[in-house]
């Protein structure tokens, strides 16, 4: 733990995730995934926390997540409904909306519905059941991706540059 609190003294941009608990505790889990040390790059970060959740989404599905080592290595099936969930998460943010309801979840492909990947969460407000990600900084991270993955992602980016929402 000292040695974690040292580093975060070092890495300001770090330290300032930590003031949300659902976040700080994305940060431990990382460090641990990382042999104690931190990504260097917030990019870094939540490419090892999404890949952890992935990992644990397996592993509920009985499947062997040491076959994947990055998301990229991703499983065909796998790989679809990861982009999918990105490309939702682009969308969203599109409209400054970061809730999803039932009809919309049930457009989206059997095994995403199933799962997100561990990376979603739903709730009810009175009789309606939402879905929402965990946090907006993995949302942004997923639409990040989805961008990046694109044939002219710089293009994609330019549609949004001005956008101070995104």
């Amino acid at each position: 733990a000292k040695q974690l609190i040292n580093e975060l003294k070092i890495r300001k941009d770090v330290l300032s995730l930590c003031y949300i608990p659902f976040v700080c505790s994305m940060l431990v889990r990382v460090y641990q995934l990382s042999g104690f040390i931190l990504p260097n790059t917030l990019t870094k970060f939540y490419k090892k926390y999404v890949l952890y959740a992935v990992k644990r989404s397996m592993e509920k599905q009985e499947l062997d997540p040491d076959t994947v080592e990055s998301l990229e290595e991703l499983q065909e099936d796998q790989k679809r409904a990861f982009d999918e969930l990105c490309c939702c998460a682009y969308e969203k943010l599109k409209t400054e909306n970061t809730t999803f309801n039932r009809n919309e979840i049930l457009k989206l492909s059997h095994s995403l519905k199933c799962e997100h990947f561990g990376l979603m969460n739903c709730y009810k407000i009175a009789d309606t059941t939402k879905h929402q990600f965990l946090h907006l900084t993995i949302q942004e991270f997923l639409a990040a991706w989805w961008i990046s993955q694109q044939d002219d992602p710089v293009k994609l980016f330019q549609e949004h540059f001005k956008d101070t929402h995104f």
